[in-house]
């Protein structure tokens, strides 16, 4: 049987080189059909157009793969481009003198840029570097130091301008010297600014107060559920609604209901330049309303909001501003020292927190200057331009409202409570998910919740998403410790924000808060408003990164298809050896190896290359996720020194009825001096806000017997910063010291103590996330060899008695649990409540995170024991170094009617009574801590519990014994810089040895932390007033660095007896941490993947899977017999 059929092509099918007889090559192995007869090929199209089509559909393959592979690198780009992370700054640069000279005039035609001049180092000041200077058109990068060289052609002085160190500005920004001359103009400029007149509304007639916002189409669901929350709320106010004809069309149903039924009014923005995060200050600025709130599109009310236009804090200074999660020593924004934007607005740094602009209250009549100088900062100039967005020295508007105030020396009250936020939580990893912003009033209650990070977007499958609040434990001394962490793909979200360990915070479930149903409501009226169009009107996709992470995901699998198809091919064209087909065109034979997307002569190593490259892209936007870095602790400034020996202030006998008092109003004096000359101009009414830095006296009378009294006398520094009180509350002021006179402890519960209870033992307070560090602490005491009974407190909603760390510490270690049934009894307050309702009369208190370095039994046996009953321990704070403001000036002294007494402030980390000896003492601190309202707290006159002690127990003139030696410090050193970071507060006992190692900066997780306690730093000077401790932030690793300024020396810790005690205790925690049930492997891939990555791989899984299959089943198929011929089947279905 022949091996070949043989038949002659047309002559125009052939090449010079062709054969007359073309043969196709059949496999012999294989039976041979019978062929009844031989026919020819049927005839085809002109090889032109085919050749044509083929070329057509190559490039348009090529096209298709060339942009699919750029929607990936965008997305890629774009996920690694979102807001920068927060900037660890260098505070030595903070200080530096820039060495800038300032231009008073506008340049003109005299601008001459002479170029970038260089310095070594992150220092403008530091050495030039003549090989790095740039010209005046290079680009000036993040990461380089220097300043730009400038002249003035017709004088011939030359300047230095735009001085920046390694962080001046934003991390993606650049600028270059030409730049020079408008940056300079720039604030020049702004200073004469003035803006066109507000447009005004015909046929309206004026209202006073209104509610102001900017809205857009994807946003009408957002802002019809906000309207109509507000009407829930039985707010009145007026509306306005500004929108650009190009965003919204004023037929919208929900347009149409909210002007119908809901007091709205439209606004056009008729500005061509008021454009995105620019349409809030337009909306401002023309507002019809005189005190006009503004509110986001997403900014949901947590009440009605009309009483803010009467707060005194409004009528006082005529504008109220938020803060933001953002400091400026830990700035997600580089709004920062060190920043280029305050030569560019030509004003001062001022470290507070920055602004978030969802909620902003103004009285435009007040603050017209600032209205002139924001619409400058935020549409520019049409000369200089919009500086601030081409620098991006802020992000967006929310920064530009306090910066046009302060310039302007325009008044505003900045709300002191930084946010709150709400989300989600997981009980299992105790991890939340922040996604809106919970905002305070100025009286600390909870006003609104901005969904600023998931929107309402009208789907009925939205659902709600905030089910906890971690707020943080404020108060106006530990706003430096706030800080927010930031995570991404948790919990089914994209960000999550929250409060990271080491923040003082709670967390809550929103059925605990005020605002439990507020989201819920809102959610059903944004849903309400999706239905009045049809949900596919106002469904978008929430950000371009989010579409084009969906594209970059397609792209991964057609790539990864291709490669699948290509190697299909390649293993059918190596098992078949050399096939062949036949090219109708040219006669020749050739090899099949054409791939499906790429071109011809593209090997298949490039898919696989392009598959690679995609899928590392696709992983890396699902799993990245950024945090910021830790915050920088501040030192406060020293208080004035002021003789208060002479003080006239009047003592109230007896306590106050509504009949009797009379708030008579706030008397001002002069020079910080509560006895100084009086300042009637400045003087206040019984309800205004009295605050740092007033000097003065509340006066009060008696309603029946008419005397006067003068009471709450305060000089500048009688109130820490950010605290306010009204001669209203000198009632309660001068009732407390006689309420807590007669005060009259409350009987002793036995709801789970023990009937015989030893007389000794130790007590603890305890809450899940700090079980590691108890643990270890209880450990280390029983490896002293300590014998004592251990009291855990605990609260039910913190912490479950059934909790496997707690029954190991029950069950083997002798401890005992004792529940805390007060309500009042939260946070610091549960130490006292602890102590006060223990089983034993000899207590020894000891924090969660304080290991003992030896068994402390012998306390109790002390003489200094004995013979006062009480053994308390100082803090780093005196009254001339004091971080909480506890000094002679302070208002505590009369809230407690006892005079100042100077000593170190007190460390509650560790307390010993012996409560029946301390009995009167103990009844007085239950007062300071448990009474209701607690105004010691409320007037933030001490930090927590820690200095409750000392001060019930001089009241009550009860003896105690307080260590002479201020403690030492434990931390990190390095010995080249010769720097010290203190983390650990280390206290003596009487006797001069180290008893304590109090590890209250960072704190015992379990989680394998390294050990931080490698030297201590002791004071060696013989004058205490001389024993100073200073703080500085992001050193060495660590958020917080403790440091003796003075008098010291530091030894490792290693030459001590307690070289590995503090290793021991690490071993202990995390042993403690490993009883702890282990997450399952779902929970466990929660933390990096989300539900939705992991269903995505799956399903390319399974289509990888399915299509491989289909093309090796396909390949199985030898032959098929075409006009007669067997012929191999080399195009696949697939």
């Amino acid at each position: 049987m022949p091996n070949h059929v043989q038949f002659s092509l047309p002559a125009w099918q052939r090449d010079d080189d062709a054969e007359d007889m073309i043969h196709i090559p059949l496999v012999a192995d294989h039976p041979t059909p019978v062929f009844s007869s031989f026919k020819y090929p049927p005839v085809e199209p002109h090889p032109m157009v085919a050749h044509r089509r083929r070329k057509i559909l190559r490039f348009a393959k090529i096209v298709i793969a060339l942009a699919l592979a750029v929607c990936a690198g965008v997305a890629i780009y774009m996920r690694f481009a979102r807001p920068p992370r927060a900037v660890v700054m260098n505070p030595a640069l903070d200080d530096v003198e820039l060495p800038i000279d300032r231009v008073t005039s506008l340049w003109g035609d005299d601008f001459q840029c002479l170029g970038w001049r260089a310095v070594a180092g992150c220092d403008p000041t530091g050495k030039r570097a003549p090989a790095a200077d740039r010209g005046c058109a290079d680009p000036i990068t993040r990461d380089m130091a220097g300043y730009c060289e400038v002249r003035n052609r017709t004088s011939g002085e030359i300047y230095r301008v735009m001085a920046t160190t390694c962080r001046g500005i934003h991390e993606h920004g650049h600028f270059t010297c030409d730049m020079a001359k408008n940056f300079t103009d720039f604030s020049i400029l702004a200073a004469t600014y003035t803006h066109s007149p507000p447009l005004q509304v015909a046929n309206v007639a004026k209202v006073s107060r209104g509610i102001a916002m900017s809205i857009y189409q994807e946003a009408l669901p957002s802002v019809y559920a906000i309207v109509r929350t507000l009407r829930l709320h039985k707010c009145k106010l007026p509306i306005e609604l500004f929108y650009r004809p190009s965003e919204v069309s004023l037929s919208n149903p929900i347009v149409t209901e909210l002007i119908s039924h809901y007091n709205c009014r439209l606004r056009e923005i008729r500005d061509p330049l008021a454009v995105r995060f620019k349409t809030k200050p337009y909306a401002i600025y023309h507002s019809q309303f005189d005190h006009v709130l503004f509110l986001d599109s997403d900014n949901i009310p947590a009440k009605d909001p009309t009483y803010l236009f009467d707060s005194p804090e409004f009528q006082e200074h005529g504008a109220i501003f938020w803060p933001d999660f953002w400091q400026a020593n830990y700035s997600l924004f580089n709004v920062n020292k060190q920043s280029l934007l305050w030569q560019l607005v030509d004003m001062p740094f001022w470290n507070t927190f920055e602004q978030e602009s969802g909620q902003l209250l103004i009285d435009r009549r007040r603050s017209a200057d600032a209205l002139h100088k924001l619409m400058f900062y935020s549409v520019g100039d049409i000369v200089v331009g919009d500086m601030l967005e081409q620098l991006q020295l802020v992000w967006g508007d929310k920064d530009l409202f306090r910066l046009a105030w302060q310039n302007t020396s325009t008044p505003y009250f900045f709300v002191q409570q930084p946010p709150a936020l709400g989300g989600l939580y997981d009980e299992n990893s105790r991890f939340f998910c922040g996604v809106s912003m919970i905002q305070y009033d100025p009286l600390g209650d909870i006003l609104f919740v901005h969904r600023n990070t998931v929107k309402m977007t009208g789907s009925p499958t939205q659902t709600q998403l905030i089910t906890h609040v971690q707020q943080f434990t404020y108060t106006t001394t530990n706003t430096h410790m706030y800080e927010v962490g930031l995570r991404g793909n948790r919990l089914g979200q994209k960000s999550c924000y929250f409060l990271p360990d080491g923040v003082p915070n709670v967390v809550e479930g929103l059925e605990k808060t005020s605002i439990s149903k507020v989201e819920e409501t809102a959610l059903q009226y944004a849903i309400e408003a999706g239905k009045l169009i049809g949900y596919e009107d106002t469904k978008y996709w929430g950000s371009t990164l989010e579409l084009l992470e969906v594209i970059a995901l397609y792209t991964f699998c057609a790539f990864a298809l291709c490669f699948i198809l290509n190697f299909a091919f390649f293993r059918f064209y190596y098992v078949e050896k050399k096939l062949y087909w036949f090219d109708r065109y040219s006669g020749k034979k050739r090899k099949y190896s054409t791939p499906i997307v790429l071109p011809r002569r593209v090997s298949r190593g490039v898919a696989v290359v392009l598959g690679i490259i995609t899928f590392v892209g696709t992983a890396c936007v699902c799993f990245m996720s950024s945090g910021p870095p830790d915050d920088v602790i501040m030192n406060p400034a020293l208080d004035d020194a002021l003789d208060w020996s002479q003080l006239k202030i009047d003592r109230v006998r007896g306590l106050w009825t509504d009949e009797t008092f009379q708030c008579v109003g706030w008397r001002a004096t002069k020079d910080c001096n509560p006895n100084g000359p009086r300042n009637p101009s400045a003087d206040r009414g019984c309800d205004d806000p009295i605050s740092h830095p007033m000097s003065g006296y509340c006066e009060v009378r008696n309603r029946s017997s008419g005397a006067i009294f003068q009471v709450m006398a305060t000089s500048c520094r009688g109130i820490d910063d950010g605290v306010t009180f009204t001669c209203n509350t000198a009632r309660a002021f001068t009732d407390f010291p006689q309420l807590a006179a007669a005060y009259k402890q409350p009987p002793h519960i036995a709801f789970d103590k023990r009937d015989v209870a030893p007389s000794h033992g130790i007590v603890m307070s305890i809450y899940e996330s700090v079980l590691p560090s108890a643990y270890a602490v209880i450990r280390t005491l029983r490896l002293h060899g300590c014998k004592l009974a251990v009291e855990l407190w605990y609260r039910r909603e913190q912490i479950h008695p059934g909790h496997p760390t707690v029954q190991a510490l029950v069950t083997h270690y002798n401890c005992y649990l004792r529940e805390i049934y007060e309500p009042s009894a939260t946070h610091f307050h549960t130490k006292p409540y602890a102590i006060y309702y223990s089983a034993f009369e000899h207590v020894l208190f000891l924090d969660s995170d304080n290991i003992p370095t030896k068994d402390p039994t012998y306390l109790f046996s002390t003489a200094e024991y004995l013979a006062t009953g009480a053994l308390f321990w100082p803090d780093f704070w005196h009254p001339q170094n004091t971080l909480f403001n506890v000094h002679k000036q302070s208002l505590l002294w009369q809230a407690l009617d006892m005079p100042f007494v100077d000593m170190f402030e007190q460390e509650s980390g560790q307390l010993v009574v012996h409560k029946p000896k301390c009995a009167a003492a103990l009844k007085k601190l239950m007062f300071y801590s448990g009474h209701a309202p607690r105004l010691l707290d409320s007037l933030e006159l001490v930090w927590g519990d820690k200095d409750l002690y000392r001060l019930a127990w001089l009241n009550t003139s009860t003896p105690f014994y307080f260590e002479r030696r201020p403690p030492a410090l434990g931390g990190l050193y390095d010995p080249v810089t010769k720097y010290f970071c203190g983390v650990a507060m280390l206290q003596y006992d009487a006797h001069g040895d180290i008893v304590f190692f109090h590890r209250n900066t960072v704190k015992l997780t379990g989680a394998g932390e390294a050990p931080v306690l490698t030297h201590v730093q002791r004071f060696t000077g013989r004058d205490l007033a001389a024993y100073n401790v200073g703080i500085q932030g992001n050193r060495m690793g660590q958020s917080s660095c403790f440091f003796l300024t003075s008098d010291f020396d530091v030894t490792p810790m290693a030459a001590t007896p307690h070289g590995a005690l503090e290793q021991t205790a690490i071993s202990f925690a995390t042993e403690g941490y490993d009883l702890a049930p282990p997450a399952s492997l779902l929970q466990r891939w929660s933390r990096y993947v989300s539900h939705g990555v992991v269903a995505t791989a799956v399903a390319v899984a399974g289509i990888f899977g399915f299509v491989n299959l289909a093309m090796v089943r396909l390949t199985t198929r030898k032959f098929w017999i075409q006009h007669g011929v067997k012929r191999k089947n080399s195009v696949p279905v697939v």
